[in-house]
């Protein structure tokens, strides 16, 4: 349940929610909360998590959200939430393009984390395919894919231009 509390509060920033078990708070989201915060919170609240934006638009295709720096990884998919215009799915094309897009980055057998939104015209998806409407068919599946593969791709090679890796930390603590 909470989970699913979290996924509605993702897909409608600027609304307030809080979920409340046996008279005691257990998630509060203010309607101010900016997206990065709740992502965060999310995601697993650790002071450590580093997350990087991701922004892309291509051909009709808009994706944004957050990935978690390759340095935060788990042992499974559960803490990647895909929405398509603002609507929580599943999508294993669109799973296997965001692990391509870390492909080299982390270990095999360990999933990022993330939140992507992926904004596409209504005529370019199909949310008829699952009765809960979890599941989603695009009319350009090779499209979107490889724009969530290139998104990703092109945020995780950013956030590497702009943080030095290890071997160039260590070289500049030995410097000085």
């Amino acid at each position: 349940i909470a989970d699913a509390f979290a996924a509605m509060a993702m897909g409608a920033v600027g609304v307030g929610f809080s979920l409340i078990h046996n008279g005691r708070l257990v998630r509060n989201f203010a309607w101010d909360q900016p997206l990065d915060f709740r992502v965060k919170t999310v995601l697993g609240g650790d002071a450590s998590l580093v997350l990087h934006p991701v922004a892309w638009q291509n051909d009709g295709v808009e994706i944004q959200g957050y990935i978690a720096d390759p340095s935060h990884t788990r042992s499974g998919s559960q803490r990647i939430l895909l929405f398509v215009n603002n609507r929580m799915v599943t999508d294993k094309g669109v799973l296997s393009a965001l692990l391509q897009g870390f492909r080299g980055r982390i270990m095999k057998g360990r999933f990022p984390m993330a939140v992507l939104f992926i904004t596409l015209p209504f005529d370019g998806v199909d949310v008829n395919v699952h009765p809960a409407k979890l599941q989603v068919r695009f009319v350009n599946e090779k499209g979107v894919y490889d724009a969530v593969r290139q998104a990703v791709g092109r945020a995780l090679s950013m956030a590497e231009r702009q943080q030095p890796s290890l071997a160039e930390s260590s070289r500049l603590k030995e410097n000085t």
